[in-house]
């Protein structure tokens, strides 16, 4: 026990030079190269020289610390996940008003070329009810013309005949005036009104 004590208690340099003329293999000398080891650990980080009790208070600390880092970073990644999905969120409402902005005007683009496809018809029937219109209107021009000819035709051989009548009436007059012309020429005297006594 002496021995392991003292080996415990060696410096790294005369670990160096002493132990390796004493350690030929033997399983004491490789206890003591790795209580050598940790001691140089030990040495090496100043976290670990201290007792266990500060020791695992360091080490909660740095878990706590680490532990912190991790949760401020996540809440960090929750947060720009949060923000992302709003946007998504308002993209896909936006897209939605779009598709429905979209359909409606579809739909009343349906209705207007209906209302015009109608309105085509109606003018299309109206054009043909025009022409028929049209046509009526001037055969009944043709033939209100044609009964003004022919009432005018009518009024022209009546005057014509009336002219004749009145021709035959004037020569039949006249030559009954001729005709009684001398007896009127002939005429009794008729006695004055001085002569004519009254009784």
């Amino acid at each position: 026990m002496d021995r392991r004590s003292w080996l415990w208690r060696r410096k790294p340099s005369e670990k160096s030079t002493g132990g390796e003329t004493e350690s030929s293999g033997s399983p004491s000398s490789h206890s003591a190269r790795f209580s050598d080891d940790q001691q140089e650990v030990l040495k090496v980080s100043p976290n670990h020289t201290q007792s266990p009790e500060i020791s695992s208070k360091s080490a909660s600390d740095e878990v706590n610390e680490t532990v912190k880092a991790l949760t401020e970073k996540l809440s960090g990644a929750l947060l720009n996940i949060s923000a992302k999905e709003d946007l998504v969120n308002q993209h896909a409402k936006v897209a939605e008003e779009a598709v429905l902005g979209w359909e409606k005007a579809e739909k009343e683009v349906s209705a207007l070329k209906q209302q015009l496809h109608a309105a085509a018809q109606k003018n299309s029937n109206l054009e043909d009810r025009i022409g028929h219109l049209d046509d009526a209107l001037k055969e009944c021009l043709r033939q209100l013309r044609r009964l003004r000819q022919d009432q005018e035709q009518k009024i022209h051989d009546g005057l014509i005949q009336q002219s004749q009548k009145w021709s035959q009436k004037g020569r039949s007059l006249r030559e009954k005036q001729l005709i009684s012309e001398p007896s009127w020429n002939q005429k009794p005297e008729l006695p004055s009104p001085s002569t004519t006594s009254f009784s």
